[in-house]
Order: C-alpha cells, then structure tokens, then sequence
C-alpha cells in the first residue's frame, strides 16, 4: 500500500482523481479508520473524475486509510474493441497540501467483474500518516 504523510497540522489535505477512459465512470474516496467509514468525496459526472477537493484536516485523517475506488461501465458489442480500453484505463491520483507536499499515483488493480470487459473497477488504497 502506498503511503501519504499528512502530518499533524490545520492545513488541509486535497484529492484529485483523473481518470482516463471512453466508458462512463463513477468514483468514491472514503477514509477508513478502525471504527469508522467517512465518505471524503465523488466525482459529479461521467468522467470519474474529482476535481480537487478538501478530504480534511492533515491531524483529523492522519491514522486512516484513504480508499478510493471507481466503477467503469464500457460499450460496445466487439468484446476485442472492450479489452482494447480496459487494457488502456488510466487512473491518477494526487494529494497535496500534506507534510509531504504533492504526490501523484496510479490505481492498485482494476476488476473486470463480469469476465466480459464491460464492468470494471479500479481500487487505490493510500495509507495517511
């Protein structure tokens, strides 16, 4: 799992997501503690993507897991044309504003669900200290 040093101030901890694909997209980012799920942000469109968004304080997330996680629908009928994009998906994720300044990553693994390249999941987990 990667990880992200928040430190322990005020300032506040940003996410973006940006991901690149043909199919219509969906994307969540919860941060995960012991005892509590906490949604920190979605993306508003087809696209994915997150603009950059406040998730918290650096003190307030830092011991959490920050889990983001983005279903992808592809279309088509030509299955060849489907695994072409699924090989292709792209997922950036970058925080800012933490101790450790700006970070940039890419998805921890992506689920074709149903074996047919039409419903896809991308999965990051990034460890906040």
């Amino acid at each position: 799992m990667d990880k992200y040093q928040t430190g322990n101030g005020t300032q506040q901890v940003k996410l973006a997501v940006d991901i690149t694909t043909t199919g219509m997209a969906a994307t969540r980012a919860f941060t995960l503690t012991d005892t509590t799920t906490t949604s920190v942000a979605a993306s508003s469109d087809a696209t994915g993507d997150i603009r950059q968004t406040t998730i918290g304080t650096a003190a307030s997330i830092q011991g959490s897991t920050l889990s983001i996680t983005t279903k992808i629908h592809i279309t088509g009928k030509d299955i060849n044309a489907r695994q072409a994009e699924f090989n292709g998906l792209k997922a950036l994720y970058v925080l800012d504003n933490g101790q450790q300044g700006h970070a940039e990553y890419s998805f921890d693994f992506k689920n074709d669900i149903y074996g047919d390249y039409t419903d896809v999941e991308l999965y990051k987990n990034i460890s906040l200290y």
